[in-house]
């Protein structure tokens, strides 16, 4: 047997979230990650390191954060044979399209970086498509399209609420706090504590958002308006269909939040103000 450490460094991005770990194991495994065969060896809570005892054979190490989403939202780092100790560390990414979902530190082999490819169009799937196009069911009959005007209607959930319209309803999206859809727009929000690191308190939302924006490997211009921080950005979704992003960043008393509003591309203009008046409604509670 030998050992591997696991350190998940402490980062805003998914502190909420335990980063679940597996090893493979064809023998004893009983849950299937991929195509590989995996048995558990333990949790980490952000900033958490542990050690655990693994066979000298060639293997993989897993790290999900549920059964729910293991089939889009896995990382995996392919150990040789060998009997030293191994000393791994990653953590959690911003990327909704694959659940905000771990990443090993110096991971960057060629099949490591096609499996996040496919995990990222899985959980575009499964997150906006779903979430966006409200299933191809509600466009015409349960999204109330053929039901009248929109109403402003106030949704209240995990700490905050937001003024959207009647033609929304609250649905569960894994890594995120709140979520609500409509036929042509989701709206996902996610509390990052303070208490998750140290000194997080001291930041302005500017300087935390450019640290969403760096730890998400992403370059896009950081905008305001009237009070408001956010930027954009596109995503491609199934069947080449692209997706655009307008992610407000807020700053309460002991949280950020980033909060995103989804819908396709060639409607973002459409919806611009629209987006910009919600946005603006968003307040929390303590």
């Amino acid at each position: 047997m030998r050992d591997v450490t696991i350190r998940r460094n402490k980062s805003f991005v998914g502190s909420l979230m335990k980063a679940k770990i597996y090893v493979e194991d064809a023998a004893f495994g009983d849950t299937t990650i991929g195509q590989c065969r995996c048995r558990k060896l333990g949790e980490l809570k952000n900033g958490e390191e542990k050690t655990f005892q693994i066979t000298e054979e060639q293997v993989k190490i897993y790290v999900i954060v549920d059964q729910a989403s293991k089939n889009y939202c896995n990382e995996f780092y392919q150990l040789e044979a060998g009997a030293e100790a191994v000393t791994l560390s990653g953590g959690f990414k911003l990327n909704p399209a694959a659940g905000n979902g771990f990443q090993f530190d110096n991971n960057t082999n060629g099949v490591v970086l096609e499996n996040r490819k496919v995990n990222s169009k899985r959980g575009l799937r499964v997150v906006i498509i779903a979430a966006v196009i409200g299933a191809v069911i509600g466009f015409v009959g349960s999204s109330g399209i053929l039901d009248g005007p929109a109403e402003p209607k106030v949704f209240t959930d995990g700490g905050m609420s937001i003024t959207l319209t009647d033609k929304f309803e609250a649905f569960e999206a894994e890594g995120f706090d709140v979520a609500y859809d409509s036929n042509q727009i989701a709206v996902l929000g996610m509390e990052e504590t303070f208490a998750s690191a140290p000194g997080a308190e001291d930041l302005t939302v500017e300087e935390y958002a450019e640290l969403v924006l760096e730890a998400n490997g992403q370059n896009e211009e950081l905008k305001t308006d009237n009070g408001l921080v956010y930027y954009e950005y596109l995503a491609e979704g199934d069947n080449k269909v692209m997706y655009h992003y307008t992610v407000f960043l807020f700053k309460e008393t002991d949280a950020f939040w980033i909060v995103q509003f989804a819908t396709y591309e060639g409607k973002a203009e459409t919806h611009r103000e629209t987006i910009m008046e919600w946005a603006k409604s968003v307040t929390f509670t303590e």
